[in-house]
Order: C-alpha cells, then structure tokens, then sequence
C-alpha cells in the first residue's frame, strides 16, 4: 500500500527565496564596487595629469620655454600668463575621457620640457548644463603618457588671447 505513494521533492520557497536574495545582493554589491573603483581611479588619473601638467608648467615658467603654436604663428609665452591655463584646468577639475578628434588642434603649447598640449574648441554632447562650447585638451608629458580630456569650463578663443597678450 505505502509502495504507491510518491514522494514528492519540492523546494522550499524560504531557500529558494534567500539564495535569490543573496544573489542580487551579491550583483549589486559588485556594481557598486566597480563604480567606486573607476571612481577612484578616474581621480587618481585627473590627479597625476595636474601634477605633470604643473610640473611642466613650472618648468616653462623658470626656463621662459613655454610656445603656443595658434593662428598660423609661434608665439613665446613669458612671465605669469604661463600658469593661465593650468589655472583654468585645475579650477575647472576633472572633464570627461574623450580620444582628440580627427583634426589638427586649434592650438598646441610646448613645454620645454619634452611635453606638449594639443588643444581644440569642440561642441559639447552631453553635458548637463547648456554650454554647448569647450576645449578638448590632450597633454603628453615626458615620459609619452596621454591624457586627453574634454570640459565645459572654458573657452578656446578668450584662453588663447590671454596666453599671447
């Protein structure tokens, strides 16, 4: 008589329920974990650019090196307007991660010191405010390494009438 009866295996929805639980808090835990590590990361970079960018500056500025190439014409940047543009970077902070455009830059500062900044007036895409004009910076210092970003912080034109005034 008890040879007919099925046993019947049926998962407990308390278990099922919890491993589903700790499933998504595992995935969520995850994403919020790559985030902070970009995160830190993406400041870090910004953080050795100004360093570089300040030590190149620094070196224009003691050794009357600093060339900005605009206009169709080279023209020696000297004296306090050398530390312009490394103050509009550093006060406008971190822009987005971009690749420079296909173009030739609407201007390019040179060191000195082994590096170079490439820089170009874009239109924005996707920024939250309604500035539809910026600069894309591309910096390569000494030692080869590029950082290229763009922002909304600053203008190409009134930037670069202040590097040659």
């Amino acid at each position: 008589m008890y040879e007919r009866v099925r046993v019947c295996h049926r998962s407990r929805p308390r278990e099922s329920l919890l491993a589903g639980g700790v499933l998504l808090c595992a995935v969520i835990f995850a994403v919020v974990a790559a985030m902070a590590v970009y995160s830190c990361w993406y400041q870090l970079r910004f953080r050795q650019f100004l360093s570089d960018l300040s030590d190149s500056t620094v070196y224009a500025y003691q050794n009357d090196s600093l060339q900005m190439e605009a206009d169709g014409r080279t023209v020696r940047v000297e004296g306090e307007p050398v530390y312009t543009l490394y103050q509009a970077v550093a006060e406008d902070g971190p822009g987005r991660l971009v690749e420079p455009p296909a173009w030739m830059p609407d201007a390019v500062l040179t060191y000195g010191d082994g590096s170079s900044l490439e820089l170009w007036g874009v239109e924005l895409e996707g920024y939250q405010t309604n500035v539809k004009e910026g600069v894309l910076l591309r910096y390569v210092d000494p030692a080869g390494t590029v950082y290229c970003y763009d922002t909304d912080g600053f203008r190409l034109s009134p930037l670069v009438s202040q590097l040659t005034s």
